[in-house]
């Protein structure tokens, strides 16, 4: 499912659409606010 759309409101108030994305060495996906550039995890999708 690499052509999924993913939206996520930022506590700021901005909601966007993941751009770019970054991967720790853990795994974790991470993205940040264009309007404030917090640093925010994206959410893992479930797979039924």
């Amino acid at each position: 499912m690499e052509n999924d759309i993913i939206t996520i409101e930022c506590p700021c108030g901005a909601v966007f659409e993941v751009e770019k994305e970054e991967v720790d060495i853990s795994g974790d996906r991470w993205t940040h606010c264009p309007k404030c550039n917090r640093k925010l995890p994206i959410p893992e999708e479930d797979e039924d």
